[in-house]
């Protein structure tokens, strides 16, 4: 699926939420759908989500399947999170949302190829996690570079706009208001 491998090779889904008692910073599923939809209007795809509850032994898991559609092609990724017995100050229908939130999560990063380096907070002891702001990728870079050209835009009001002094230095986390306000002035150049 050609929308597949364009969204994963140039997908940017900042980690922009905060655990302030953890200190460090992480991907939500809604970040990663707001990321995601410049590119699905790009491919001219859809991503819906789904979730279904399965008893496994006496314990009941969200699982939560994300789907790809471009056209009459479909792809999807399914991920599980279990709830949690109890959760102080939560009632049960929210650890059944919480458990359906993070398993929307690893579907989408399933499905979108995101990588979870060892700075996500689920992979690593956070004590001593210092964020860094990662530029983008060699791919990603490349994609700005073609939506610069195709909307005629200034590189150097495109870079004085971000602070930067080369397209290579975007952060990860401009790359979706980048690609946003770049399709949008091509689609009003359009008219």
């Amino acid at each position: 699926m050609e929308a597949l491998s364009h969204i994963q090779f140039v997908l940017a889904a900042p980690k922009n939420a905060e655990n302030k008692f953890g200190g460090y910073k992480y991907r939500t599923a809604e970040s990663i759908l707001e990321a995601v939809k410049p590119l699905l209007n790009e491919t001219g795809s859809s991503v819906t989500l789904s979730d279904d509850l399965v008893l496994v032994g006496d314990r009941y898991y969200v699982k939560a399947t994300a789907t790809l559609t471009c056209k009459s092609e479909s792809f999807s990724v399914s991920a599980f999170a279990r709830e949690a017995l109890q959760q102080k100050g939560m009632v049960e229908p929210m650890l059944t949302g919480s458990s359906s939130s993070y398993a929307r999560k690893y579907a989408l990063n399933g499905l979108f190829a995101i990588d979870n380096s060892e700075q996500d907070p689920d992979t690593k002891d956070n004590r001593n996690y210092e964020p860094v702001e990662e530029v983008c990728r060699t791919g990603q870079v490349e994609a700005i570079e073609k939506l610069i050209t195709e909307s005629n835009s200034d590189k150097s009001v495109f870079c004085n706009y971000f602070s930067i002094k080369s397209i290579s230095e975007l952060k990860q986390k401009d790359h979706a208001t980048a690609v946003k306000m770049l399709n949008a002035k091509i689609k009003n150049g359009a008219k």
